[in-house]
């Protein structure tokens, strides 16, 4: 065979020459001899008529888009009309041309309403189907226009014989009606195992051809025209279209052809008689009388005992038919299915289907009643209308099954009531839908049934994008594994009940980086038995009253940082692990926090707590509050709480009360308040703070690790403990605006409190072993000319042999009792000064004896990435080397001796230097790794790179991976964090996300917590990012099909490996690793095709075969399968034939002609292969390049066929083609 190269390549795939194309070339044959035509050869014709007419149609969906857009414009009018309504119609009767032949002999003598016999209505069948194959014969000669007259009798003449038929054309005309109703020229389809062979053939591929026409104008007037045919509006135009079709056989006589077109003449005029007197009996279409309504499909014919699809003043909806003809009206037609009075099968706007894909297609349907137990969810289904789904009122409900993606996706305005269940676990075998409800931009879910039940979903129960509005007022969310409600948009809860998912409600304030706008307003609702009630990440808002949150297993509600929420009304959160855990702003205006086990309130954001209750709760620290950053209590009670330290509120950051009441606590230390840490600050300076006790230390308050407090303008009265019951002072103390404080202050070792101004009664209070002499209890600054100067003459007359006082400042007066006390006198005494060199933070001086032995007090101190080391006498420890070191002692006299003092104030005074211990650094480099790969511990250790210390040098081998934090998937899945106290264990492997629902070019970042100490206990942090890449899976190609003799396929000589090297497999991930030759587990380089396996070969039966006993000639499916080294895996089909001849490719052997700039038209599964294709391309020069339309195309493809496939018909075809066009000849 000669191939040309025509501006690219000539592509033909070889297949086996059958039968039936062996009937085709007959038939061409004998389309010469049409006067011995005999009844058996119009047989044959509508058979081999058929067939052409199908693989035309077939051959026009093959084509790629571009090449059908262009193909379809370049039809004349006539001709798209031809295509709209002859091919649509006649393939539709191929489709079911052996129940067409069946129908037609039996004559359906039973139908009276039949007027035609079956042998004559077959004869019409053939005369029509012929008459298609000289129309199109004279349309491609481009001589349409002398068909006119008879195509379009034989059009209508057939259009009436087929609705004769009732059932056939009845499903036809549904099933186009429905299209028509498919919201903006059909935006979304069935799903495809529901639909017949002529939807999934005929009428989708069709309407998506006319879909990509540019012109919408163009595209509703032929989607119209093809309407109005199939309702028997329209006829075919014409260039005589004055004249109407029923006048054919009057018009101007036809030029005679033989055979056939004078059969088609008498056949017309025969039936054209006939049914006129018929015709009158009544109209086709809506048809009423005294009895009722009913439906004429034909003039013949009526529809009867069957449901119906139709129009009725413009609006399509269900009518059911009676035995008699007449529409069912005010009645159930079946258990499930009830028609109102104007035989809808909807009342006052409400429909009952079986199925949604129905209720969707109902122009009247405003509320939607499913009425089965239960339906799957074969597709995604996207409802685009505004309307109610419920189950009907005599149904114990139904329940909604889906797989996979087979959601229910809302574009536009649903409500959901009655007893509806959307389960993502059919039978709880396996988990199905990632999202029972996905509502889409701009849609709104309103969930309004208190017996809807959104449940066991493997993602969300209804999933929300940004702009989305879902609404919950009842029903139920439960068993969802990530949350029952997530949502990027707005989420109005004011009912139903959310339990036993991972989150009750989530809003997302950001995606991919932007802020989303995303709210949650809760008016009520029931949160309970979630892992989170009610959760968001950043910059989500909040606006929440009287809702219920209880019995959650970690956070009843947790706001992430830069999101806002309002508390206000009557929330009840209770009985959770952890009540409320605050990142970001929260405004607690109103509620109750109550009876949570592990601390009432945790705040690492901004709190303020304007009026409400936080109480009965209880925790190790903090029973009813814990607080790391910032808090506020302006009003409200905090009360009957109980922990370890801090039963009222343990603080770690800025804790400042101005108002309220904080009463009835306990704890070990500070039952009302405990500050906890150096850099704690809590501030009192009004409210109450009454009747709380502590067991150790603090009854109203306990201050540790020199924490800093304040109080002023408060009450603190009728706290106890053993020690300060109303407060214990191990830090700084300041007093002023005369705080009333009914019970003693208990100070620590060298702590005091310092007084600015007048206060009413301060009693200090220190242990019994305390050794007091030179200690300062408080220092008290005056303003000047006050009167209470008076005291300090008095101290400074007291001898260091004084008998033991108590000192009480009250109203500028001293008290004296029987506790010591003595301030030393400038000629003996000293004071010691203590300088942070360098770090932060401030410590009192204190003046002691000079010959007393003097304990060195602890460093309060802080110096960033520095540890404390001890104290020296000079700044650099350069004094005899020596360093001092917390709570070991000296005397003062002895320090004096060894350096240089100084004199302050006419006393002598020793400084103290702190001396630091440096910090060690680290480096770190993150690294990448692919899904589903394999990574170890020691594997994420090599990113550390360097650790360096100045004192202890090179300590790399002592940094430790401390903490892992995993990112979050697009699809919401994220891993729990994980703290290792002593390190990485070398065990440990990293979640790589395997199975976890990564999408394509998805890129996670993990974070890394590494640290690393030296020699004097300096620890350093720092962050390493890890990156988990999404990898892509394996792509095989494979041949259309491969074509083997039965003498390659025999035993022996038939294997896996000769039949995989028809397969292709590339891998983007192990593709790369190859040619950078990575090695495999198996120290060989990373290959994908040696995954490659033929795992099964099954037979046309569909049973398994053996390659080793050989294979008959038939056709097989193998079953291909490939892995990537990180497990990811796909399959297809090899489809094998096994010939007994050695045949040349036959007539529709598939041809294309291609070139490097059409080659991305290639499919990703055609059996040619676009590399190989692209490399030919390339390297080949055409001596010549030629332009040629679709159609010229055709006609060469048609001459070739023509002349047969030797050598001598090659010739004779090159010749033709060269002579009919010009363009060969240059």
């Amino acid at each position: 065979m000669v191939s040309l190269v025509l501006a690219g390549v000539f592509l033909t795939a070889a297949s086996p020459v059958s039968a039936q194309r062996q009937e085709s070339a007959d038939w061409a044959e004998a389309e010469n001899n049409e006067e011995d035509e005999t009844d058996e050869k119009k047989e044959e014709t509508l058979i081999q008529t058929a067939e052409y007419l199908e693989k035309n149609i077939k051959s026009f969906h093959l084509l790629p888009e571009d090449d059908k857009r262009t193909v379809f414009l370049s039809l004349s009018e006539a001709e798209k009309y031809f295509f709209l309504r002859a091919y649509t119609f006649y393939f539709a009767i191929c489709a079911e041309k052996e129940n067409i032949l069946r129908l037609s002999e039996e004559g359906l003598k039973e139908n009276g309403t039949r007027q035609v016999s079956g042998e004559e209505l077959q004869a019409q069948f053939y005369t029509c189907l012929y008459l298609a194959q000289i129309y199109h014969e004279s349309i491609r000669n481009g001589a349409a226009g002398t068909g006119f007259a008879e195509a379009e009798a034989a059009l209508a003449k057939m259009t009436e014989d087929y609705q004769s038929e009732g059932e056939m054309y009845t499903q036809l005309k549904s099933l186009t009606d429905t299209y028509m109703c498919w919201g903006t020229y059909f935006e979304e389809e069935p799903e495809e195992d529901e639909m017949s062979a002529l939807e999934r053939e005929v009428l989708i591929p069709l309407t998506k051809v006319l879909l990509r026409l540019p012109d919408e104008k163009e595209k509703k007037r032929i989607l119209e025209s093809f309407a109005s045919f199939i309702k028997g509006e329209t006829k075919l135009p014409s260039e005589e279209e004055e004249q109407p079709a029923a006048d054919a056989a009057s018009r101007e006589e036809v030029p005679k052809e033989k055979g056939p077109a004078e059969e088609l003449k008498t056949e017309v005029q025969k039936t054209n008689k006939l049914l006129a007197s018929v015709r009158a009996s009544y109209k086709v279409g809506w048809n009423s009388d005294n009895t009722g309504w009913w439906y004429a499909y034909s003039t013949t014919a009526y529809y009867k005992n069957c449901w119906q699809y139709l129009a009725y003043d413009g609006v399509y909806d269900w009518y059911y038919f009676k035995d008699n003809g007449y529409i069912a009206t005010n009645t159930w037609v079946d258990s499930n299915n009830y028609v109102n009075g104007s035989g809808y099968c909807t009342t006052a706007g409400i429909g009952s289907f079986k199925t949604l894909q129905q209720a969707v297609g109902s122009g009247h349907c405003s509320i939607v009643r499913l009425t089965v137990s239960s339906l799957a969810n074969e597709a995604e289904l996207r409802i685009g209308k505004t309307m109610t789904v419920t189950t009907a009122p005599n149904s114990s409900g139904c329940t909604i099954y889906g797989t996979g993606l087979k959601r229910w996706v809302i574009t536009g305005s649903v409500s959901l009531e009655g007893s509806l269940v959307f389960d993502g676990q059919k039978d709880k075998v396996a988990d199905d839908v990632t999202s029972n409800l996905f509502v889409k931009t701009g849609g709104t879910l309103r969930v309004k049934g208190s017996s809807v039940c959104i449940q066991n979903s493997i993602g969300h129960g209804i999933y929300g994008e940004v702009q989305s509005l879902i609404i919950v007022e009842s029903g139920s969310l439960r068993g969802n594994y990530h949350d029952g409600v997530g949502s990027y948009g707005t989420v109005q809860v004011s009912g139903g009940k959310f339990y036993e998912n991972d989150t009750g409600l989530y809003i997302a304030g950001t995606y991919e980086g932007k802020r989303t706008g995303a709210k949650g307003i809760l008016t009520g609702g029931d949160f309970y038995r979630n892992q989170y009630g009610v959760a968001s990440s950043e910059y989500a808002e909040f606006s929440v009253t009287n809702v219920e949150i209880y019995e959650n297993y970690r956070y009843g509600f947790l706001l992430y940082p830069n999101g806002y929420a309002k508390l206000e009304g009557t929330p009840e959160i209770y009985s959770n692990q952890c009540g409320i855990y605050n990142f970001g702003e929260l405004l607690f205006c109103s509620g109750n926090v109550r009876s949570n086990k592990n601390s009432g309130i945790l705040n690492e954001g901004k709190y303020t707590m304007k009026n409400g209750t936080v109480s009965s709760n209880r925790g190790s620290d903090g029973g009813g509050i814990i607080n790391k950053k910032d808090f506020l209590l302006e009003n409200g009670t905090i009360k009957d709480n109980t922990a370890s330290r801090g039963g009222g509120i343990f603080n770690q950051g800025a804790f400042t009360m101005t108002g309220g009441e904080v009463t009835g606590n306990q704890a070990s230390q500070g039952g009302g308040i405990c500050g906890a840490s150096s850099f704690a600050r809590t501030s009192v300076s009004g409210g109450t703070l009454q009747n709380n006790s502590g067991t150790k230390d603090g009854g109203g308050i306990c201050i540790l690790n020199g924490a800093a407090c304040e109080l002023s303008k408060s009450t603190l009265e009728n706290n106890s403990a053993a020690r300060g019951g109303a407060v214990y002072l191990d830090g700084t103390l300041k007093a002023y605006g005369n705080p009333r404080v009914k019970e003693e202050v208990f100070l620590a070792p060298s702590r005091f409190i310092t007084v600015t101004g007048s206060i009413e009664r301060f009693v200090c209070q220190m242990a019994a072993e305390d050794t007091f002499q030179g200690r300062v209890l408080a220092h008290y600054t005056l303003m000047p000319g006050d009167s209470e100067l008076d005291k300090y003459s008095l101290e400074q007359k007291t001898q260091n042999t004084a008998s033991g006082k108590l000192l009480v400042l009250e109203s500028g007066s001293l008290e004296l009792t029987s506790y010591p006390y003595s301030v030393y006198l400038t000629s003996s005494g000293c004071r010691i000064h203590y300088d942070a060199n360098g770090g932060t933070g401030v410590m009192s001086s204190e003046v002691v004896s000079v010959h007393k032995t003097y304990r060195i007090r602890d460093n309060e101190f802080e110096r960033e990435q520095a540890a404390f080391a001890g104290w020296s006498l000079g700044k650099v420890n350069s004094v005899n080397g020596k360093l001092f070191h917390p709570m070991e002692e000296v005397v003062p006299e002895k320090l004096l001796s060894m350096y240089p003092f100084t004199e302050a104030e006419g006393i002598r005074e020793i400084t103290l230097y702190a001396i630091w211990d440096t910090a060690p650094s680290l480096k770190v480099c993150g690294n990448e790794f692919y899904e589903g790969e394999e990574v170890s511990a020691s594997q994420l250790k090599k990113g550390i790179l360097q650790g360096m210390d100045t004192e202890d040098g090179d300590i790399t081998d002592k940094a430790e991976i401390t903490q892992i934090s995993y990112g979050r998937t697009k699809s919401g899945y994220q891993g729990e964090d994980q703290e290792f106290m002593q390190g990485l264990p070398d065990s440990y492997m990293l979640d790589t996300y395997q199975y976890k629902g990564m999408e394509k070019g998805e890129r996670i970042t993990d974070i890394l917590r590494c640290r690393a100490e030296d020699s004097a206990g300096n620890v350093t942090f720092c962050e390493m990012p890890v990156y988990v890449v999404y990898n892509n899976p394996p792509v095989i190609a494979v041949p259309k099909r491969v074509v083997l003799t039965a003498e390659e396929a025999r035993a022996g000589r038939l294997s896996e490996a000769k039949l995989l090297n028809y397969v292709t497999v590339k891998d983007q991930e192990d593709d790369m690793a190859r040619a950078a030759g990575v090695l495999d587990r198996d120290g060989q380089v990373v290959d994908i095709r040696r995954s490659l396996m033929l795992t099964e070969i099954k037979g046309a039966d569909g049973e398994s075969v053996s390659m080793e006993q050989g294979l008959l000639p038939g056709e097989y499916t193998g079953d291909v399968t490939a892995t990537d080294r990180f497990g990811k895996a796909c399959d297809a089909k090899l489809h094998i034939e096994i010939t007994d001849t050695e045949e040349e490719p036959g007539e529709d052997a598939d041809v294309r002609f291609i070139s490097l700039e059409y080659l991305d038209t290639l499919a990703e599964d055609s059996h040619w292969s676009r590399s190989e294709l692209e490399e030919r391309l390339k390297k080949e020069e055409p001596e010549y390049t030629f332009s040629l339309s679709y159609q010229e195309i055709q006609e060469i493809k048609e001459i070739a066929g023509n002349y047969g496939k030797d050598k001598e018909g090659s010739e004779k075809a090159i010749r033709e083609v060269i002579n009919k066009w010009k363009v060969f000849r240059q």
